[in-house]
C-alpha cells in the first residue's frame, strides 16, 4: 500500500487567502498514477481539490460595507449596475463593459468607455471575494472600486456633483437610500459638473463649496458604491464540470471518469504536479490568490502593484478614511502595506486573474495579450528573456500543453439563466 504517487504538502490559510507548497514523491511502482484515468488521485489530492471546489467559497464578508448582503441594498446596485444615467454621456453603464453573457467581461482586448482603455476587462464573477480591486489593487473594497469609473474620464466620466444629484433625483433610489442609510444630504449647494477627479475647472467648483458639505456628498458617494458592491456580491460563479467530477471523487473514481475526457484528467494531473507551478497562485475556489505577481507582461508604461500600492494608501475612501465607517486598527492591510515604501512592490505584478470561466473571458492577461488559452500556456512554457520576472518555464510536452488547456475548460460552468441577477433588472413596477 506505500507504493505509488505520495505528496507533502502545507497549506496555509489567512485573512489574504490559500497558500500551497507541494512536493511529490514516488514510491516504487508508480503506474497507478496513469494520466488515463481519475485514479491517480490519492487522498492527498482529493483534499486538495475540494478546497479548489465552489463549496469551499467562505462567506463575503466587509466591515466596510454594513448593507453588503442586504436584499434591498442589492436590488438598488442591481438597477444602479444598468443603469445608463450614471454616465456622463448617459449611453453607458457598468454592463456595457460587464457584460452578463460573457462572465461579466466584454471580450474585447481593451476596454471602451468613453474613450479606449488600455487593460482588458476582468470578469465580476466571483469578485466580493476578492480583497484588493483592478489589476494593481489600487483600491481596498468592492464598494471603493464601484465608484471609481464612474468618475474616470476614460470610463463613465461623470462628474460626482451629477452622479449625487442624478441618484437623488429618483424616488426608488432615494427611498432606498433613507432606508438603508438615514438622511439624505443636503444638495442645495452641491454645484453641477463638480468633482475633485476632473479637469481645473470642475475641481475649482468642487473645493470651492463647503468642506462639511463636501464630506456628506462624498458619504453619499461611498454609499451608491455600497449599493452597487452588494449586487455585484451576488455574482457568484456557478458549479462547474470540474465541481462536479471532485463531487463524485467523494465517493469512486470511476463515477467522476464519464465527467472528464482522458484529457481533460490528464490536463488536471499536469496543474496539480508542483514542478510546473500552477497551484502557487490559481489556488482556493476561484482558482487565485489575489495576490500580486510577475509574471512577464510588463509594458513600458506599466507600473502594476507599484503604482497601486501607492494609489491605495492615498485613497480617500479606502479603509483608513473617514468614509470607510471603521476605525483605523481594523484596516490591518494597509497599515501593514504603509511599513514598505514603493520600491518594495513589483513594477510589473498584477493580480492573479481567476480562472473561473475562463472560457468565456478571452482575451487573457492584463492587457488582453493573448487571445486564447493555447498562447496563455505557451508564455509560461516561454517566459519572455528581455525582463524580470518570477517566471520559469514550465517543462511540458505538446500534448500535456493541449491537456492543460482542456482542464481549464472545465471551470467554466454554464449559469443558471433562470438567475435574475445575471440579467438587467425588469422595468419598475
Amino acid at each position: 500500500p506505500i507504493y505509488g504517487s505520495w505528496q507533502i504538502m502545507v497549506q496555509i490559510l489567512d485573512d489574504i487567502g490559500w497558500d500551497f507548497v507541494r512536493f511529490d514523491v514516488f514510491v516504487g511502482d508508480s503506474s497507478s498514477a496513469g494520466a488515463g484515468n481519475a485514479r491517480f488521485i490519492t487522498k492527498q489530492d482529493l483534499r486538495l481539490l475540494n478546497s479548489l471546489t465552489i463549496s469551499a467559497l467562505q462567506p463575503i464578508t466587509d466591515i466596510t460595507n454594513p448593507v453588503l448582503q442586504n436584499a434591498l441594498a442589492a436590488k438598488t446596485g442591481h438597477r444602479l449596475f444598468f443603469d445608463t444615467n450614471l454616465s456622463g454621456n448617459q449611453i453607458l453603464s457598468c454592463a456595457s463593459c460587464h457584460q452578463p453573457t460573457l462572465s461579466f467581461t466584454d471580450g474585447r482586448k481593451h476596454g471602451v468607455g468613453q474613450k479606449p482603455l488600455n487593460t482588458n476587462v476582468p470578469t465580476l464573477m466571483g469578485i466580493a471575494h476578492q480583497k484588493w480591486f483592478f489589476y494593481d489593487g489600487r483600491r481596498d473594497s468592492l464598494w471603493a472600486q464601484a465608484i471609481t469609473p464612474l468618475e474616470a474620464p476614460a470610463e463613465m466620466n461623470a462628474p460626482r456633483s451629477d452622479v449625487i444629484r442624478y441618484f437623488f433625483s429618483v424616488p426608488s433610489y432615494k427611498a432606498a437610500y433613507q432606508t438603508l442609510f438615514g438622511s439624505v444630504p443636503d444638495l442645495s449647494q452641491l454645484p453641477a459638473n463638480a468633482t475633485p477627479m476632473g479637469n481645473s475647472n470642475q475641481k475649482q467648483k468642487w473645493n470651492q463649496t463647503a468642506v462639511t458639505k463636501r464630506r456628506q456628498w462624498n458619504l453619499a458617494f461611498a454609499n451608491i458604491g455600497r449599493l452597487l458592491a452588494a449586487y455585484e456580491a451576488k455574482l457568484t460563479p456557478a458549479e462547474s464540470r470540474f465541481d462536479q467530477f471532485v463531487s463524485n471523487l467523494q465517493t469512486s473514481p470511476t463515477q467522476s471518469e464519464p465527467l472528464f475526457s482522458k484529457q481533460e484528467i490528464a490536463g488536471l494531473k499536469v496543474f496539480l504536479q508542483s514542478k510546473n507551478g500552477c497551484l502557487n497562485c490559481h489556488n482556493g475556489p476561484l482558482f487565485s490568490n489575489g495576490q500580486f505577481h510577475n509574471v512577464g507582461t510588463r509594458r513600458p508604461e506599466d507600473l502594476g502593484r507599484q503604482a497601486g500600492a501607492q494609489a491605495v494608501l492615498l485613497d480617500p475612501f479606502n479603509c483608513q478614511g473617514r468614509y470607510s465607517g471603521v476605525a483605523r486598527k481594523h484596516c490591518k492591510k494597509l497599515k501593514y502595506m504603509a511599513a514598505f515604501d514603493a520600491t518594495y512592490y513589483s513594477a510589473g505584478a498584477y493580480k492573479t486573474a481567476t480562472l473561473r470561466n475562463i472560457g468565456l473571458t478571452a482575451p487573457y492577461m492584463h492587457d488582453g495579450r493573448h487571445t486564447d488559452l493555447n498562447t496563455v500556456i505557451e508564455h509560461y512554457r516561454h517566459p519572455p528573456e528581455n525582463q524580470s520576472h518570477e517566471l520559469t518555464a514550465i517543462n511540458i510536452t505538446d500534448n500535456e500543453a493541449q491537456a492543460l488547456v482542456g482542464f481549464l475548460k472545465t471551470l467554466t460552468s454554464t449559469e443558471n439563466r433562470d438567475n435574475p441577477w445575471l440579467h438587467p433588472p425588469l422595468p419598475a413596477q
